[in-house]
């Protein structure tokens, strides 16, 4: 037997059609009708008309996941904190425009700029307190009546 709703086959003694859930024949009471001959009226011929079909907006039928977009390129700008971490430790400035030239040169630039200058800076730092202290001892010496 078959369902009259969806037509799936359902066995002759289901009262239910187990995919759409329509009550079958066999649950559907039965009533006696008459024994009638049947006489077909005859209709008008009329020219058939297709009927609009309403436009309805098209939707995805499952929604799609967004496409992978690269994040914003970094701006290229000086960074203070590798700008500072640079004059510190040089070696990081070096090693930051090693790594990092060709994709951020301003940034880069800059890095490698205040490496140079905090090697320059000590290096003076270094020559000053060099002649410095020895003259300082050499006061100090003087001062408290020594050789």
């Amino acid at each position: 037997m078959f369902c009259g709703t969806c037509g799936n086959q359902i066995p002759d003694d289901a009262k239910f059609c187990a995919t759409c859930g329509t009550a079958t024949a066999a649950q559907a009471p039965q009533q006696p009708y008459p024994q009638q001959p049947y006489q077909q009226q005859p209709y008008p011929q009329q020219p058939y008309q297709q009927q609009p079909y309403p436009q309805q907006p098209y939707q995805q039928p499952y929604p799609q996941q967004p496409y992978y977009q690269a994040p914003p390129p970094e701006p290229d700008v000086p960074n203070k904190g590798l700008n500072i971490l640079s004059f510190f430790i040089p070696l990081v400035g070096i090693i930051i425009y090693a790594t990092s030239h060709q994709q951020t040169p301003i940034k880069a630039k800059a890095a490698l700029k205040w490496s140079l200058i905090s090697v320059v800076f000590w290096v003076v730092f270094g020559i000053v307190v060099g002649a410095l202290v020895p003259l300082l001892i050499m006061r100090s010496v003087n001062v408290f009546g020594g050789m």
